[in-house]
């Protein structure tokens, strides 16, 4: 008997074969780890809304989920789900007037955003709905080491100074207001520390001690500007 065929074959494609026991202890362990943290679910990994609200409801340690798109925001948030960080910028502007009218209810969805065009149309369609965007800075986190570039080229914001200015114009913009900020290390998110190739493994180690220090620099220097920003 072939059990997990057995069990969907009578079920509409695509289904989903889950050791819940498994998935309860992966949840357990990495809250353990979390250090206090919380972790955002992302749902272009986790296609399952049933799965989204059950690792939600195993812990504090997760908190929201960060969506494909507006689309899916404004579904998601239709089916329950009302802590939502949409992963990249968009001009969808059906999908975008549909969820201003989702924060006058109370939604708690944050829309990314990279280029001051963005806060320009952004703003133009929270005026027109008489809403409220909240929006999420998408930081680059590219990395040029020893003359290579290492990154997606994400977001065009890749200095602490850009970041800063670009966060001082959206004052700017009285229905846009500031929640966060967010950077992706996509070079390095996906990379294994060792891969049975000597000179590879060298340079993966190399990245990511030089990506740490870059980090640990950057970070100290953009909390001095944003806190001279509030004095």
């Amino acid at each position: 008997m072939n059990l997990p065929v057995d069990l969907i074959k009578s079920q509409t494609l695509p289904a989903l074969f889950l050791d819940v026991d498994a998935l309860n202890r992966n949840l357990t362990a990495i809250a353990n780890r979390s250090q206090g943290k919380t972790i955002r679910l992302a749902t272009k990994s986790i296609r399952s809304l049933p799965l989204l609200k059950h690792i939600m409801k195993s812990s504090q340690t997760y908190q929201g989920v960060m969506s494909y798109s507006v689309e899916e925001a404004n579904w998601l948030y239709a089916e329950g789900i009302d802590d939502i960080l949409v992963a990249y910028p968009s001009t969808d502007r059906h999908e975008l007037h549909k969820l201003t009218r989702h924060m006058k209810t109370g939604a708690n969805i944050t829309v990314m955003v990279d280029d001051d065009e963005h806060l320009s149309f952004l703003q133009a369609i929270a005026h027109d709905e008489q809403s409220q965007f909240c929006i999420c800075i998408d930081v680059d986190m590219s990395t040029n080491f020893n003359g290579f570039h290492f990154g997606v080229r994400r977001s065009p914001l890749r200095t602490t100074e850009k970041v800063v200015q670009f966060a001082k114009r959206i004052q700017n913009y009285p229905n846009l207001k500031l929640v966060g900020i967010m950077g992706y290390e996509a070079q390095l998110a996906g990379v294994t520390d060792y891969s049975d190739q000597s000179i590879k493994d060298f340079a993966i180690k190399r990245l990511k001690k030089s990506k740490c220090k870059t980090c640990a620099f950057e970070t100290a220097t953009s909390r001095k500007s944003f806190a001279q920003r509030r004095h």
